[in-house]
Parts: C-alpha cells; sequence; structure tokens
C-alpha cells in the first residue's frame, strides 16, 4: 500500500508540476510576445516621427521605449492564429484575424486614452474611411501584413532562440519585465497628471 500511495503521489505531482511547467512556458511566452513587439512599435512610431519632424519624438503614453498597445495586438494575433504552434493557417485568415484585432484594440485604445487623459495620441479623421478618427483602412491593412509578418516570418526567427533560455531565466525577464513597465506606468500616470 505504501508503494502504491507513493507511486500515486508521483504522478499526481509530476502531472501538477508539468501543467505548472506549461502554464510558465505560456505566461514567460506570452510577456516576452508583449515586450517585443511593445518594443518594435515604439521603434516604428520614433522612426516614423523622425522622417516626419526631423527630430526625436518619444511615442506613446509611458515614459519607456515601448507602445504596449503594438505588444496587445501581437499577444492577439499570436493567441487567435496559433501562432506559438506550426499549424499551417492560411495568410489569408491571418491577414483577416490581424485587420479585425488590431483594428478593435486601436480603436478601444484611442477612446480609453482620450476618456482617461483628455487627449488624442491619433486623429485620422482627416485619412479616407475612418470611423471616428480612431482607425482608418489604411492602419487596417497594415496591421493585417504585421500580422502575416509576425507570424509568418518573425515568430519563428525569435521564439526559438528565446525558448533556448532556460525557464527559470525566462521566468526571471518576464517578471522584471512586468515590474518594469508596471512602474513606468505609475511614473507616467503621475506625469500626465
Amino acid at each position: 500500500n505504501i508503494i502504491i500511495f507513493y507511486i500515486f503521489i508521483r504522478v499526481l505531482f509530476y502531472k501538477f508540476f508539468k501543467e505548472q511547467n506549461m502554464a510558465r512556458e505560456l505566461f514567460t511566452s506570452y510577456v516576452f510576445i508583449f515586450f517585443i513587439y511593445s518594443f518594435f512599435g515604439w521603434l516604428i512610431e520614433v522612426c516614423l516621427k523622425f522622417i516626419d519632424f526631423h527630430r526625436f519624438v518619444n511615442r506613446g503614453f509611458l515614459v519607456g521605449p515601448y507602445c504596449p498597445v503594438y505588444g496587445l495586438g501581437a499577444v492577439l494575433i499570436v493567441t487567435f492564429t496559433n501562432g506559438f504552434s506550426n499549424k499551417d493557417h492560411s495568410r489569408a485568415h491571418i491577414f483577416l484575424i490581424s485587420l479585425l484585432l488590431c483594428g478593435l484594440v486601436e480603436y478601444l485604445v484611442s477612446y480609453f486614452l482620450e476618456k482617461r487623459y483628455k487627449a488624442r495620441w491619433w486623429d485620422y479623421s482627416t485619412k479616407p474611411m475612418n470611423l471616428n478618427g480612431r482607425i482608418w483602412i489604411g492602419n487596417l491593412i497594415l496591421f493585417g501584413l504585421g500580422g502575416l509578418f509576425i507570424v509568418e516570418l518573425m515568430n519563428p526567427l525569435i521564439m526559438p532562440i528565446f525558448y533556448r533560455m532556460n525557464l527559470k531565466y525566462r521566468m526571471i525577464f518576464a517578471i522584471l519585465v512586468l515590474v518594469l513597465m508596471l512602474l513606468d506606468y505609475i511614473v507616467s500616470y503621475f506625469v500626465m497628471k
């Protein structure tokens, strides 16, 4: 009976720890995707503004070098297209999902930022085919193309490199990133008051 009890406990804990490791894998992957694409989004925004104004303009509402709306869009794209797996998806499916999800995110974030901070970070009211100046067809097409870029090109390149890191270090990285972004949000909140 003791041997059977021991085996039962081992199997139970093995399943528990295996599920915990799977949850940690997923958690660290989502945090990494959120952070890396928030940074890439910020970089794109800064470069575009530099071209427009010939000087550095820090984009976004946070102090640090990231725009969380891009990270959120990337996480949603990966989630809804099962971007962690090697399943085949039609490119049209990925494009459409990316266009719709990121369009919804951009609209809702614009609305939230305007209500919360009484300011508009972007206004597309002069662009053709816009919705309340919050989203427009040009960006929606870019979101679709960006989703294809993420799922078909970037994630297959960067995720294997990330997975080579020990899970313990990925957890430390994820927690540090979240703490850093939370502190940045708190500082930004008081700066913008």
